[in-house]
């Protein structure tokens, strides 16, 4: 009585080989594919700066074919070419709603003492360093005042209580509300 296992075990063995390549394939592809698209909608979402507006949509303005930059900031009311993205009162309900970097929240709310629509060239002017953005571009300078406690280096120690009266300037973009850089004016002598 002979058996003629051999034969069937052997085409048993050839399916179990066939669908494990078959499987390998597929996982290959499917990698292969994920890959592409990601990219694809990678490429797709940087053509969009956060502000919602295409790169290649026609805008009067010199900000027009600059992304977005900085941290979120004022909420923008108008986006309508050459218009004010947003004005005084936004700002005030920025600061209503947000802590200002460092405040010391032991003390009052800091309080807004000036807002300036200004070109970034009067900007960096006043500030003494380049805010990078184009010359043209409308910015928001903000200037509030309130006691405020910057980081220090580690291993220095603070001298006392920080200054009750101390200002500060915060730069948004004008077209964004995005706040582009904060600090402290240098003192007055």
């Amino acid at each position: 009585m002979a058996r003629k296992a051999p034969e069937n075990g052997l085409k048993v063995h050839m399916r179990r080989g066939f669908s494990l390549r078959s499987a390998v394939v597929m996982f290959v592809v499917l990698v292969g594919l994920s890959v592409v698209f990601q990219s694809l909608a990678s490429s797709e979402s940087s053509e969009t700066p956060r502000d919602g507006r295409k790169t290649d949509d026609p805008v009067s303005t010199p900000d027009a074919l600059i992304p977005a930059q900085g941290a979120v900031g004022i909420q923008v009311r108008n986006t309508e070419a050459g218009a004010p993205a947003f004005g005084p009162e936004e700002v005030r309900d920025y600061f209503a709603s947000t802590d200002p970097p460092y405040w010391d929240s032991t003390a009052p709310r800091p309080q807004i003492e000036n807002i300036e629509f200004l070109s970034a060239l009067e900007v960096e002017s006043r500030l003494g360093r380049s805010i990078d953005r184009p010359e043209g571009s409308r910015m928001c300078l903000v200037t509030i005042r309130g006691q405020f406690v910057p980081p220090l280096p580690p291993g220095v120690q603070a001298q006392g209580r920080p200054a009750p009266d101390t200002a500060m300037q915060l730069v948004f973009d004008g077209q964004t509300g995005n706040l582009l850089v904060f600090g402290f004016p240098p003192p007055e002598r």
